[in-house]
């Protein structure tokens, strides 16, 4: 794909969602929902937990990587 037809893509996917007003507006909405700040510190904490006496550096992206996938669904 040429950068032409993917700006042109970019700018119809764009208009469908409310321009770039309504991508901000539902990206507030989702945050609020998600516990806005509060949930943010929280989900930090509980990949902090998640992570601490795993010793490989793998094994800490895995266990963040589960915590991060459980709260995305809730």
């Amino acid at each position: 794909m040429d950068f032409k037809s993917l700006t042109k893509r970019a700018k119809s996917e764009l208009d469908k969602r409310g321009g770039v007003k309504g991508i901000s507006d539902d990206a507030k909405k989702e945050f609020e929902r998600r516990g806005g700040t509060e949930g943010l510190k929280t989900t930090a904490k509980h990949v902090a937990d998640a992570t601490k006496g795993k010793k490989s550096v793998g094994d800490k992206a895995k266990a963040a990587a589960e915590v991060l996938q459980k709260e995305a669904k809730r």
